[in-house]
């Protein structure tokens, strides 16, 4: 239903999947849940350069309606899902939400979670929905309480 509101504003989407290794699989499930008038196609860092390119150049013409990806500028894409949004930090959340809405039309971003979340994962949700007050500083502290600093020197990193 999100998506298909976009589409009939005549906008474009992102989804946000952060598994290169069910991508495909994503692709076809969202395939099978829309018309197939609607193009879903996919971009990941492990393609070919010019298959990214020609991918990202079909959707800024407009002959891709939903792009699955980890992320890109396109400045007609103004609605973006965000699916696993409690594995992420909240830094790569915000920096995604950034993505979209650099048009004129209203922007939206959907962030769909799993109903089991660790305590880590239900503060995360908690400062997310008060990323509007919150300045690059106070994100940055704020992740850092729920994450963890890491070790500068060793190998763990953000309290893993």
């Amino acid at each position: 239903e999100i998506i298909l509101s976009e589409i009939s504003r005549e906008g474009q989407v992102f989804y946000i999947f952060n598994s290169v290794k069910r991508m495909e699989s994503k692709v076809k499930e969202i395939r099978e849940l829309l018309p197939e008038y609607i193009k879903v196609d996919y971009i990941h860092g492990q393609m070919l350069p010019r298959d990214i390119k020609k991918n990202i150049q079909e959707f800024e013409n407009g002959n891709i309606d939903v792009l699955v990806a980890n992320g890109i500028d396109i400045e007609n894409a103004n609605t973006m899902i965000i699916e696993g949004v409690e594995k992420l930090g909240l830094s790569q959340v915000y920096q995604l939400r950034g993505r979209i809405g650099r048009s004129t039309k209203k922007s939206y971003c959907y962030m769909l979670t799993n109903e089991n979340k660790t305590k880590n994962a239900k503060k995360r949700e908690e400062s997310i929905r008060e990323f509007d007050n919150l300045t690059g500083i106070d994100l940055a502290m704020e992740d850092s309480k729920i994450r963890g600093v890491g070790e500068i020197l060793g190998e763990t990193t953000w309290g893993s």
